[in-house]
Formats: C-alpha cells, sequence, structure tokens
C-alpha cells in the first residue's frame, strides 16, 4: 500500500498493484489552496483518489475504488470493480465500467456515461428510481444525476422530475425524459452523419455510414442536433432546438420555439450568427445555413451576432459579443448580454436589455417610424418612433432619429451615458454623471458640415447658448451635458 500526495498544481500522479491512497493535493495542505488539473490512476488495488480543486481526470482501475472529485469539473472513471465515486461541486462526468458502481454528483449538472464501456448490452436507466444496468449487466445507483449517455446498443434512458440531458448513441433506444424540460442530445456520436427528429410524432432516425436506428422520444421539450445537416421538428409545446454544425432544417411546430446557438462555440464554432426570423434563414456559428420555420424566438453566440425578429413577437439574446439586435414589429424583448449592444426595437411596446456596463445602446435611427423619439433614462422609458413604449434596462446610450426628439439622462449615481441625437431640433438632458454629446456619427447618416457647439451659459460667437448646430443644420438644446465629441 503507498500514499501519494500531489502539489498545489497541476499533477500526474500514477498508483500502484496495492491498496492505494493519493490526493491530488500536497499531505496536511489546505484543500482551498490545491486548484491544479490533476491526472491520477490508481492502477490495481482498492484504491482511494482525492482530487480537491481544479478539474481533474481520476482513474480507479481494477479493484473496488473509492473515488472523490472535489471541486471543479470533474471525470471519474471507476474501471473494474464495484466502484463509489463523488463529484463534489462542479458539473462532473462519471464512467463506471464493469462492477456494481454507485455515483453521487453531490452539486451542479453531473453525468453518467456508458458509451465507449465495453459490454456486451444495451443499457436500461431510470433516473428517478436511482437505477441502471449497465452494458455488463452489473447494477449500478446512481444519486444527484442529470445526464444520462447511453451505449451504442438498444438502450432505455429514462428521466426524472428535473432537467435532464439525454445523449443517445447508437441503437433503437428509448428515450423518456419524463417531468422538466428535458434534451435529446446527438451531438456527441461522431460516427453519426445525420438525424432527423420530430417530437410530434416521437421519433429520431439516426443515419450512419452503414445503417439506420430509431429511436421513441417520450416527453422531449428541446433538441441538440447531429454535426451533419439534420431536419429537426417541434411539437405544440415550447421547444428549445440547437443545431449545431450543418445546413439544418429547424422547424418549432406549435408553442413557442427557440433557435438556441449559445452552444456552437463549444464544438468548434467560431463566429457570430446572423439570424433573420422574417425570411426564415440562419448563418450559424460554423459558416453553415439553417433554415428557420415556426421559430418565435433566438439565443445567439460568444461572438458579435445579428439577430433580427419579424412581425410576431420575439426574444432575441445576443449573449455575448457586440450583437445588434433588431426586434421589428410586435411586443419584442431584447437582451445584449455581454458586449457592446445596439438594440433596435421596431414597432410595438418592446424590452430593451443592454446586459451590463459596457456600452448598450438604444438605438432608434434605423427603426422605421416618422414620429419623433422620447427617451428617459431615469425613468427606463422611450416613445419610440411609432408612438410605441419601450421600457429600457441599463442602457447607457441612445441614437435619436432625424425628427425633434427629446433625451434625458439618468438623474442618479456617476456613470457614463452618451447621447447622439442625430438629424433635427433636439433636446438632451444629461445626467449626474459623465454625459456625452457625440456628432462623429452624423456624417455617417447624412450629415454634410462640421458641427458648432456652446456648452457655456452665454452665447459665443453666434451660438447660443448651451446649444449645438449639428451635421445636418439642425439645433439641438444642451442641458447638463460635459462632455462632446465632434
Amino acid at each position: 500500500m503507498a500514499d501519494k500526495f500531489g502539489t498545489n498544481g497541476n499533477d500526474i500522479i500514477n498508483g500502484t498493484a496495492d491498496d492505494d491512497f493519493i490526493s491530488g493535493g500536497p499531505d496536511g495542505g489546505d484543500p482551498a489552496l490545491e486548484t491544479g488539473d490533476d491526472e491520477i490512476n490508481g492502477e490495481g488495488g482498492n484504491d482511494t483518489i482525492l482530487g480537491l480543486g481544479g478539474n481533474d481526470t481520476l482513474t480507479g482501475g481494477d479493484g473496488s475504488d473509492t473515488i472523490e472529485g472535489g471541486d471543479g469539473e470533474d471525470e471519474l472513471y471507476g474501471g473494474a470493480g464495484d466502484d463509489t465515486m463523488h463529484g463534489g461541486d462542479g458539473s462532473d462526468v462519471f464512467h463506471g465500467g464493469a462492477g456494481n458502481d454507485t455515483f453521487d454528483g453531490q452539486g451542479d449538472f453531473d453525468d453518467v456515461w456508458y458509451a465507449g464501456e465495453g459490454g456486451l448490452l444495451g443499457v436500461a436507466v431510470d433516473l428517478a428510481a436511482g437505477t441502471a444496468t449497465d452494458t455488463f449487466g452489473d447494477a449500478d445507483t446512481l444519486t444527484s444525476i442529470s445526464g444520462i449517455a447511453g451505449s451504442d446498443l438498444a438502450d432505455t434512458l429514462l428521466g426524472d422530475d428535473e432537467d435532464n440531458i439525454i445523449r443517445s448513441f447508437r441503437g433503437d433506444d428509448i428515450v423518456d425524459g419524463r417531468g422538466g424540460s428535458d434534451e435529446a442530445h446527438y451531438t456527441n456520436d461522431q460516427n453519426l452523419i445525420s438525424v432527423t427528429v420530430n417530437l410530434a410524432a416521437g421519433t429520431a432516425v439516426e443515419v450512419y455510414g452503414d445503417g439506420t436506428s430509431t429511436d421513441t422520444l417520450i416527453g422531449i421539450e428541446r433538441i441538440r442536433g447531429s454535426l451533419g445537416d439534420d431536419s429537426l421538428t417541434g411539437d405544440d409545446g415550447d421547444n428549445r432546438i440547437r443545431g449545431i454544425a450543418g445546413d439544418d432544417l429547424i422547424d418549432g411546430g406549435g408553442g413557442r420555439d427557440m433557435a438556441d446557438y449559445s452552444q456552437d462555440a463549444r464544438y468548434g464554432g467560431n463566429q457570430g450568427v446572423t439570424v433573420d426570423l422574417g425570411t426564415g434563414s440562419a448563418v450559424d456559428g460554423f459558416g453553415d445555413t439553417d433554415t428557420l420555420t415556426g421559430i418565435e424566438d433566438v439565443r445567439g453566440t460568444m461572438f458579435g451576432d445579428i439577430l433580427t425578429g419579424d412581425a410576431g413577437e420575439n426574444e432575441l439574446g445576443g449573449d455575448g459579443g457586440d450583437d445588434l439586435l433588431d426586434g421589428r414589429a410586435g411586443d419584442d424583448v431584447l437582451d445584449g448580454g455581454g458586449g457592446s449592444d445596439w438594440l433596435i426595437g421596431g414597432s410595438g411596446n418592446d424590452l430593451l436589455i443592454g446586459g451590463g456596463q459596457d456600452g448598450d445602446a438604444a438605438a432608434y435611427i434605423d427603426e422605421g417610424g416618422g414620429g419623433a423619439v422620447t427617451v428617459n433614462l431615469a425613468e427606463g422609458t422611450a416613445t419610440d418612433t411609432y408612438g410605441d413604449v419601450d421600457t429600457l434596462v441599463s442602457i447607457s446610450d441612445v441614437w435619436g432619429n432625424d425628427q425633434d426628439d427629446t433625451l434625458i439622462g439618468k438623474n442618479s449615481g456617476e456613470g457614463y451615458e452618451g447621447f447622439r441625437g442625430m438629424g433635427g431640433n433636439d433636446t438632451i438632458v444629461g445626467g449626474s454623471g459623465d454625459s456625452w454629446v457625440y456628432y462623429n456619427s452624423d456624417a455617417g447618416h447624412g450629415g454634410s458640415s462640421g458641427v458648432t457647439v456652446n456648452l457655456s451659459d452665454e452665447a459665443q460667437g453666434g451660438q447660443a447658448a448651451n446649444s449645438a448646430t449639428d451635421g445636418f443644420g439642425d439645433t439641438d438644446t444642451l442641458v447638463n451635458i460635459n462632455k462632446v465629441r465632434g
């Protein structure tokens, strides 16, 4: 028997053929300081393995092992033998191998994988009962497990009342999400050419190079497609559909449905998406082209996205990146997320959410209505070019239009706010912080002259007090403005 200890950094530790105690941190050290990503192999014997902090890969090997993931997102491999594995904090992945294994996720979203396990039997997993029969015919016990990955054989994969992700590989599987909002997930099957999913019919047909498999789907609300050209159809409920790579056909069916591109980067997507619900077209994070039908909502990527709604009520979420969100008609919700975002509500009573102190703009210059704009950041409201009333949250920049607009800043705090009146005789009232007025965008929107600005309380050189002549030749009234860019 050997006791082995690592450091507070990234360690590789191999055990012996005996019963070992292996810890990813130093002997007697503070577990809170052990944040390295460790690789620990127990080899033979009945081992005790502690990952502690960091994103660790812990392998028991032969024998009945006890494996503790600790903090971080860990991957735990039991190997042969009756193993006991605890995930700890973080989203962990368990691989049992042969033997009657016990898995306890303990926190966050934890998965048990039977794919590639090596046995000859399909698996039967029941998350509600906390039981599973693995590919070797052994009985596993599952606690606090949210996700399942089946085998390449005919599996029965049953969820519970929580939100589950169920990964179906080859084989004619039965997938039942039961309660919660559950996802049928096909992205991880590297041998899969494409998949046709129809939640209304309760089927998924997987296409491989040498044949097909057909899954039966029950109680599934969400779909994640393959890396190929998929056909993904929802039902009458509210569905979330992720096409991932490939030229996908995405049909939400009835209900309120979302095309979700937020996971594209996880599988190699390296660009923002361009989605237009009015035309039913999208270019995804891989540069592939999707066709969208019956989709009301869109979630973008970590990159800069262009998301455009239709005549209905849409929810557009930019996620990260500097996004352009245009709701068009309808009472829309536009959420920029991270990055400096440009939000255009269009007609309707819209909710515009900037998502943080990073220069998010409510833009009315390209909205299309003919009326003047009244924006009050202190009250979080705006009357748009159609006369509709928008609600503004975490907005720091405002773009008017070519009418006589009234733009009012916040009356509390010391943060930044920026105003672009554009054409028209505008009234711009700053708040209590750094209140900027920008005229550097006038030329790009038809302005043809320089600007004259007078922030003093007296007329100067023919320019009225607290006023500006903009790039269109119109006169703006400036109140409580302390910074200007020409």
